[in-house]
């Protein structure tokens, strides 16, 4: 009996929505031992405290959460570990996480203020920058992939059983659009693909250490 094999349809996620937040633009890598200092130094419910009501039950801090609208304190707080929970919406992080949300911050902006609350020294982390660049590399491979797959299954003439069965299912150019969607050839077929973005040029030790 013959078996008939559906064409491949891949979903990428679009750049910068991967994490649920915009693609920062600007990355200073500080020192871990610094960052883990302003761990240590903050007091998760005093910084709270500066942003809303918070309220002391027994051993434990409820505080009305900031990211939705309540009457009633749904987020908890743990100095301890130095987090917090909202039960209401899920909002919930550490302190870097809160300054983040609360005043529109990127990561190393919070760092930089909770620093300066801290009293703790920066300072740079001389290796980041190699590590942000390799990373860069690998999303830009990803990027150069994600746009191959959509040119191929929108305009390849091997992806017309693909777009069939799409358009079946209502799938118009527009989904394809919104939700990155991309058909894979075969590797026989990739001609076309860039080759300054190949596994061994973005990660020297092979693709099986890029993904």
């Amino acid at each position: 009996m013959a078996v008939t094999r559906l064409p491949a349809v891949q979903f990428l996620c679009p750049a910068g929505m991967d994490d649920g937040r915009p693609a920062y633009t600007r990355f200073v890598a500080y020192d871990r031992d610094d960052i883990e200092k302003i761990r240590q130094s903050i007091n998760i419910v005093e910084l709270v405290e500066g942003v809303t009501s918070v309220r002391k039950r027994g051993r434990a801090f409820k505080a009305i959460c900031p990211f939705h609208q309540e009457k009633t304190p749904s987020m908890s707080l743990d100095p301890a570990r130095g987090l917090y929970h909202c039960f209401g919406c899920n909002a919930g992080g550490d302190i870097f996480k809160f300054v983040m949300e609360t005043q529109a911050l990127d990561f190393s902006e919070a760092v930089e203020a909770l620093a300066k609350r801290a009293g703790v020294t920066l300072r740079v982390d001389p290796d980041a920058a190699k590590r942000r660049g390799h990373r860069q590399r690998l999303v830009e491979a990803v990027e150069e992939a994600a746009r191959f797959y959509v040119a191929r299954l929108k305009s390849g003439a091997d992806a017309g059983v693909a777009r069939k069965y799409l358009r079946g299912r209502g799938y118009e150019g527009d989904v394809v659009d919104e939700f990155q969607l991309g058909f894979s050839p075969s590797i026989s077929r990739t001609r076309g693909f860039p080759r300054n973005n190949s596994p061994r040029r973005v990660c020297p030790g092979g693709a099986r250490e890029a993904v």
